[in-house]
């Protein structure tokens, strides 16, 4: 059985940045479970799933874990803050450290979670290490937008380069970039919120997240449509995939309006395609999809059986693993699952951490490593 984390002291009520995220309709509980009993592993065929060690943070928790493939805890990492409660992930760096989000913080830790430097910077959803070892991830910033001649606050955000030591080297603001795709509509519910509810009501700070980035991944390699080192990134609020290039600070390439909706993580596979979580917050099913970033062709998909049998309206992710398989988060369940490209289910868990109530907490991401590469984490030296 896994190992479960220790409860931490609740954020208190007052907490500006707890009131932001509860405004954004953020919930760090399983929002309806089906069999409370279901905990842990409770499927692993052995021959077909990819075997490694599973790495996530349950939500609201200081711990993150690393297990093996029937859920035995193998290592944890305790993170500095608690922070929301909500982006809890960990991103290897060099082979000696780590970065572990949780929004707003973002850390580098070593093997025995020794903080070697931590920033509070805002930092939300996703983090992605350069090549050159700088760090890029996604800050929020607010500021204001004019619509019919009258100033709008808004929630904007930048992709936030960082040097190894943490420090803050550059900020590629967004909503420049976007604001032509922000529907009109949009903002003439903003001004009817902000003059019926005023702009510090929950429903005005919902409408003024405009974007919501949640992932960033720079390439690695040249595709059909962009350039190595261009940022690849997702826009919930905009239903939109898109790639940056960060050096000219200009929209290379983008795609989803009218195929996804609230999409999260995108990814590249070996062969130049996309992975994508579609949510479908409004359809009120979920489904990964491969597409092809030069013809807009959706060449795989998967969805449950039944469609309504997986779903996660916000959150979720999905890991393309190297045998071929996909890793999923279903987060709004506290469900990860491993599927073929045949739509079978190789290994399932259900996360067993548990809050107020008993209630299940979900799970932002989970990533699989290989049980080689946990090996020489533990056994690389210090980090300085």
């Amino acid at each position: 059985m896994l190992h479960r984390s220790e409860r931490p002291t609740a954020p208190p009520e007052a907490d500006p940045t707890t009131a932001r995220l509860r405004a954004l309709g953020y919930m760090t509980y399983v929002k309806e479970d089906l069999d409370p009993a279901r905990e842990g592993v409770t499927r692993y065929d052995e021959r077909r799933a990819y075997a490694g060690v599973n790495v996530y943070c349950a939500t609201n928790t200081t711990k993150i874990l690393f297990t093996d493939m029937r859920g035995g805890l193998l290592h944890s990492l305790s993170l500095p803050v608690l922070g929301w409660g909500s982006d809890c992930l960990l991103e290897p760096y060099d082979g000696a450290s780590f970065l572990a989000l949780n929004a707003p913080h973002l850390a580098r830790l070593d093997w025995r979670s020794t903080p070697l430097w931590v920033s509070d910077g805002g930092h939300h959803h996703d983090v992605a290490v350069g090549g050159d070892g700088r760090i890029y991830t996604l800050s929020e910033r607010p500021t204001h937008v004019d619509h019919e001649g009258r100033l709008l606050s808004v929630q904007d955000h930048s992709i936030s380069v960082l040097g190894a030591g943490g420090q803050l080297e550059r900020a590629i603001p967004l909503l420049p970039l976007f604001r032509d795709r922000i529907p009109t509509e949009r903002f003439a519910r903003m001004a009817e919120v902000a003059a019926r509810k005023g702009v510090q009501s929950n429903e005005y700070k919902r409408e003024s997240d405009v974007l919501h980035p949640n992932t960033i991944e720079l390439l690695a390699r040249d595709l059909s449509v962009a350039r190595a080192g261009n940022a690849l990134i997702c826009l919930r609020e905009l239903d939109l995939v898109a790639i940056i290039d960060l050096e000219a600070e200009t929209l290379v390439w983008s795609w989803g309006p009218g195929e996804l909706e609230s999409p999260h993580q995108p990814s590249v596979l070996e062969n130049g395609h996309l992975l994508i979580f579609d949510n479908g917050r409004r359809r009120g099913t979920s489904r990964l999809i491969e597409l092809d970033p030069q013809t807009g062709e959706i060449v795989w998909q998967y969805r449950g059986d039944p469609p309504e049998s997986f779903f996660s309206d916000v959150r979720g992710s999905a890991q393309a693993l190297p045998n071929g398989n996909v890793l999923v988060a279903e987060s709004t369940k506290g469900r990860v699952f491993e599927v073929t490209r045949n739509g079978e289910i190789v290994w399932e868990f259900w996360n067993p951490a548990r809050g107020e109530r008993n209630r299940r907490r979900q799970i932002y991401r989970m990533i699989r490593i290989s049980s080689q590469r946990f090996a020489e984490f533990s056994a690389a030296p210090r980090a300085r």
